[in-house]
């Protein structure tokens, strides 16, 4: 019998693509500037979700639990990407193989990494959690049998942004149907609300509970909204006899009075591709209602932009009923463009500023912040120092670092409007607090105490209605005197508070606070040396943080073979280096022990290990999920020997080829060897 040609190429083919079907590629995982989301891919996706919380004042702790299985019939692996704010930092990470409880350890990411991969080649059971980005994360777990299930647990923390006394709280959700439960200290009674959930609210210990009832809002995430019961400063504290004293203070904003003189207001308006349809026609709206809030002799100019510019008048005009109604008219017919000059548009609103009288002269931009940066920042810089820079971030794709770092460097500040239907509430408090002028010379006289040394420096110049965070460590003796002193204009402001040491106070995540404060200090890329890159990864490390440098591993204990030094290199490294720093302060420098501090204080390291508060956790068995399922072996993989890596994609598929190609010249053998 003759092998015809074409049988054999169709007979590799077959077993080539049987081969491909047996395997999940997994998705590219993608950094990316989107409001907060969890994605997972298609393959390996979460079948059930559950999140507790507890939120202590404005600090909360978020114990992300999900069951997810392996939807295809091969081999996968499971990859993930989680948003979760700017900020915030994970501090665990495990999953499950059945019962087993599989727990990552942190490690130098480039031991993480490597370990990884070397496990998964070998067709093990790892995991790898990864920092990609500000308040964004990566994980892989690595294999999946088919039709498996494993249960994930991640938590991570973050101090929670606020405005004035009304604190916000925003979490990635995977599903619809998911159950938060969020216990809260410090909220006033009855102003809990959500804007994306229908909620249950009752008494929990010194606190309320919250528990979720049905979506309302926007798929993908949970959004809480509290305000803070204390209007006066706040200090929390983790202070254990026989060791240091970790100390935070939260500030309330300075009181101020509305400034007497009018305002000159500019809006400018990016209009450009990179702007959403709905972003921008909600950013129209909330223009039109800004332009109805200007006060008796103020004055106000529109600008739009894309690569183009228009402007409304040639200089800002009095905000009479006739210009607010043809500035409204002007923004009504703002349509989306192609290109984005930012430059040009800042450049554009400075030379529109007048320097006639005592006027408080704003621009306020309102963009995703796109385009051509150092020429922005560039244009910026011509800024008279009469004229402040507000941003407000809109669209699906902000740079709210650009955009911060922009209005930073001219008196102002930046709000973020990571949904369009935010756009209008920002916007509205982007005004409310340009009627204030900011607070400079600001500083903190820390005294009572020695060896206090602060995590970051305070900055020197605030917004009105910004509110001031205080980390620091100390000896853990007498009373802390702490006092925010500030101008505005000439009056002189001040807010002070005495902190008692003497008493043991269990607030463990006060110290990973600090820790994360004095990673991200340290960290700074406009500051950061060789030597601040290793002490970030020491405290990161003693600490159990995510951070650029630093990621978690899990493995099985028996299948650490491939890894075995290498671990144990890694899990010696940190060993020493929580032997080599002790708990003892007295060989710490003292570092503004008294007296004004506006700058970085020096940095000793602590030991200890953060054990965040205990959760309760009505919600451990995700709402009468399965067990996750077991492979007949007792591991993860069930004796699969088929890697999903994307970059085996290729080899399977040849060695599916050859296969082929083998089978049908054994076949052509037996028949005679016919040719």
């Amino acid at each position: 019998m003759r092998a015809h040609p074409k049988g054999l190429l169709a007979g590799a083919f077959a077993v080539a693509l049987l081969t491909c079907i047996a395997t999940a590629p997994p998705a590219a995982a993608e950094e990316t500037s989107s409001p907060l989301f969890f994605r997972a891919t298609d393959a390996v996706p979460p079948v059930r979700e559950t999140l507790a919380v507890r939120i202590d004042h404005r600090y909360a702790i978020t114990e992300h639990r999900q069951i997810v299985k392996n939807a295809f019939p091969g081999q996968s692996e499971g990859q993930y990407q989680l948003v979760t704010g700017e900020g915030s930092v994970v501090t665990k990470f495990t999953y499950w193989n059945g019962d087993d409880e599989i727990r990552g350890e942190l490690f130098e990411r480039n031991d993480a990494t490597q370990m990884y991969n070397t496990v998964t080649q070998a067709r093990r059971d790892p995991g790898l959690l990864e920092e990609v980005g500000d308040g964004k994360f990566r994980y892989r777990i690595f294999p999946f049998a088919p039709n498996e299930s494993k249960r994930v647990e991640i938590r991570w923390e973050s101090w929670l942004p606020a405005q004035g006394r009304l604190v916000e709280y925003r979490t990635p959700i995977a599903r619809p149907n998911t159950t938060v439960i969020a216990d809260i200290d410090g909220a006033a009674a009855g102003s809990i609300r959500s804007e994306t959930h229908e909620i249950a609210v009752e008494p929990f210990g010194a606190g309320v509970r919250v528990r979720t009832v049905k979506p309302r809002g926007p798929e993908g995430q949970f959004e809480l909204r509290y305000e803070l019961a204390s209007t006066a400063p706040v200090a929390m504290v983790h202070s254990i006899p026989g060791r240091e004293a970790f100390v935070m203070i939260d500030f309330p904003p300075m009181d101020l009075p509305q400034a007497a003189a009018p305002r000159d207001v500019t809006f400018v308006v990016d209009r450009s591709g990179s702007e959403s349809f709905q972003a921008l026609a909600r950013t129209r709206a909330a223009v039109r209602d800004a332009l109805g809030t200007l006060g008796r002799g103020d004055r106000v100019n529109v600008i739009a932009f894309d690569d183009t510019v228009t402007t409304l008048f040639a200089a800002p005009r009095e905000a009479t009923p006739d210009v607010v109604r043809e500035a409204r008219g002007f923004v009504a017919k703002i349509r989306d463009g192609a290109g984005t000059d930012l430059a040009a548009a800042i450049r554009r609103a400075l030379e529109t500023q007048t320097s006639d009288g005592d006027r408080e002269r704003v621009i306020v931009l309102i963009s995703d912040g796109s385009g051509d940066k150092p020429a922005a920042l560039s244009a910026s810089g011509a800024a008279r120092p009469d004229v402040r820079l507000l941003a407000l971030g809109v669209g699906e794709s902000i740079d709210a670092t650009f955009l911060g770092q922009l209005a930073s460097s001219h008196k102002g500040f930046a709000e973020i409007a990571t949904r369009p239907d935010d756009i209008g509430r920002k916007l509205a408090r982007v005004q409310e607090r340009s009627k204030s002028p900011p607070i400079t010379h600001v500083e903190v006289d820390l005294a009572g105490v020695p060896g206090i040394e602060l995590a970051a420096p305070i900055p020197a110049t605030l917004d009105p209605g910004e509110r001031v965070r205080v980390v620091l460590k100390c000896r853990r003796e007498g009373t802390l005197a702490v006092k925010l002193r500030g101008e505005a204009g000439k009056q002189h402001l001040l807010k002070s508070v005495d902190v008692d040491l003497a008493r043991p106070a269990n607030r463990p995540w006060v110290e990973t606070a600090w820790a994360k404060t004095r990673v991200d200090t340290l960290l700074d890329p406009k500051k950061q040396q060789l030597q601040d890159r290793e002490e970030a990864i020491e405290i990161a490390l003693l600490h159990d943080l995510t951070s650029k440098h630093t990621a978690f591993f899990a493995i099985p204990a028996s299948e650490t073979g491939r890894v075995k030094q290498q671990l144990a290199d890694a899990r010696r490294k940190k060993r020493d280096l929580t032997w080599a720093r002790g708990d003892d302060l007295s060989s710490a420098p003292a570092v503004a022990q008294a007296g004004s501090v506006n700058s970085e204080a020096a940095l000793s390291r602590s030991t200890s290990q953060v054990t965040p508060p205990p959760l309760d956790e009505p919600a451990r068995k995700y709402g009468g999920a399965a067990a996750p399922e077991r492979s007949a072996s007792g591991r993860g993989c069930g004796g699969c020997t088929i890697s999903t890596s994307r970059d085996d994609h290729a080899g399977l598929a040849l060695l599916g080829v050859a296969l082929g190609i083998v089978i049908l010249t054994a076949r052509r053998r037996r028949n005679g060897g016919a040719s």
